[in-house]
């Protein structure tokens, strides 16, 4: 047995406790289905499934590793000679047993009720659905507390409690795209929508749903496991994260087709949709791996010494998420104002895209991304990339309300068909101006006096 899993099974589990949590579910389950009925007792299974395995799930997975820190071990674990996936699975479901003895029992009931509802197909529907949204929620919040180890940050309970919520959120993502394939779940009858379009394929919603939950309950795991062996001292290459942005982007650009937008009246090129969402896609990963990820002085010197000597492979080896998200994003920009030139669309007799909008989002983009890092790189700072949200709130929503019609908020919202090629200039003109401060405070260091003698070969240092 993984050592790991041993070792927190016996910290989680107990005879006692497991005797407790079932008499307790069972009282309440009895006293549901005498008093209600079955559709009383399957709310009442699903109800305690959420806030055990969801709920407590989250909160024991987000401490798996912060508690071991706070307990000062962590440092003798990462010594051991266990490899990252043993210890990641380890953690996951070790730390989280105790609350999966508790889930186990409502899916057994939920997937009972089910069976007696709609039959086999029904009662694996919900089996799989339960599982993933318990693994999906505590598998993201196990992320987000090793994301904030890589980061060295504090681990107090309000910080344990915000891991938990990332976990929640993706529990909810994973409800609410249920609720959209199925209405009401088996007591509600029929799925709202039989089929949906992808990539012109006609497939089976709630089966399309489910695999899609697995695949990314799987990337979830693996973001644990790459977080993880950054943790035991092992280097990550930009390979796992490229194929996720690839997925990511032919997954959602697949979904927008022009045949789901044409009960709402939209009528765009075929080729337009896919690059508009997988260039929507591609940003949103930008500014959540800049957000994320370590701004680490000491790897862009390394980074800026490998592109000087042309040592091309030890500079794309060490490539950050967002470097290479950004890159992405820029190419199927250029792709999708190429294609807007040729097929500009419209939306209800209003223009909805341009050239001008793309190649002024892209510049918005650049700016937004010197702004994340010039906080974190200032000398001293210590406030990581709050200074920076504060930022951009102020240039996408309090600024353009202060500046009214004042003519200035062209600044703030370089957009519209009127500005021609004014938008672009403006959008670029403010990436290039942030972009020279960003190297003005924090770029003198980038190669600072004896940086010459790094060997591009070795390693980079973290902080």
């Amino acid at each position: 047995m993984n050592p790991e899993f041993q070792r927190n099974l016996w910290l989680e589990y107990s005879y006692r406790r497991a005797v407790f949590m079932a008499v307790s579910l069972g009282l309440i389950f009895l006293l549901s289905n005498f008093t209600f009925g079955t559709f009383a007792l399957r709310t009442s299974a699903e109800y305690a499934f959420y806030a055990i395995a969801v709920i407590w799930g989250a909160r024991n997975a987000a401490q798996a590793v912060v508690g071991e820190i706070q307990d000062r071990t962590w440092d003798g674990q990462r010594l051991s000679s266990l490899s990252p996936f043993a210890m990641t699975w380890g953690k996951l479901l070790g730390a989280t047993s105790h609350a999966w003895v508790g889930g186990l029992l409502c899916i057994l009931v939920l997937v009972w009720t089910a069976f007696r509802q709609g039959g086999a197909v029904a009662a694996m529907g919900d089996l799989s659905y339960y599982l993933m949204i318990g693994l999906m929620a505590q598998s993201v919040a196990l992320f987000a507390s090793l994301l904030a180890v890589r980061r060295r940050q504090t681990h107090s309970r309000l910080d344990v409690f915000f891991y938990q919520i990332a976990g929640l959120i993706a529990a909810w993502g994973v409800w609410w795209a249920w609720q959209v394939v199925s209405a009401g779940g088996v007591f509600g009858g029929a799925f709202e929508f039989d089929e949906l379009r992808w990539w012109g394929m006609s497939i089976d919603a709630s089966r399309f749903y489910l695999v899609s939950l697995l695949i990314f309950l799987f990337w979830a795991f693996i973001g644990c496991l790459r977080l993880m062996r950054l943790e035991l001292s092992m280097q990550n290459t930009p390979i796992v994260w490229s194929v996720f942005v690839a997925f990511m982007v032919f997954y959602f650009a697949g979904q927008q087709g022009p045949e789901n937008l044409a009960r709402f009246g939209i009528e765009v090129p075929a080729v337009v949709l896919p690059l508009l969402f997988a260039c929507i896609t591609a940003a949103g990963l930008t500014y959540v791996a800049v957000f994320a990820e370590p701004k680490d002085l000491v790897l862009y010197r390394w980074l800026a010494k490998s592109f000087k000597a042309r040592n091309i492979y030890a500079f794309w080896s060490r490539l950050q998420g967002w470097m290479i998200a950004y890159v992405a994003t820029l190419i199927l920009g250029v792709a999708l104002a190429l294609t807007l030139a040729t097929n500009p669309p419209e939306i209800l007799g209003f223009e909805f895209l341009g050239v001008s909008a793309i190649i002024s989002a892209l510049g918005l983009l650049t700016r937004d991304i010197a702004i994340f890092l010039f906080f974190p790189l200032l000398s001293g700072s210590k406030r990581g990339e709050a200074p920076a949200i504060i930022t951009l709130v102020m240039l996408y929503n309090v600024a353009p309300q202060l500046a009214g019609t004042t003519g200035v908020g062209v600044f703030f919202y370089p957009f519209g068909g009127d500005l021609g090629l004014m938008g672009p200039l403006i959008a670029w003109g403010e990436a290039a101006l942030m972009w020279f401060v960003l190297y003005r405070v924090a770029g003198k260091n980038l190669l600072p006096n004896g940086a010459e003698n790094i060997p591009v070969n070795a390693q980079p240092e973290r902080k």
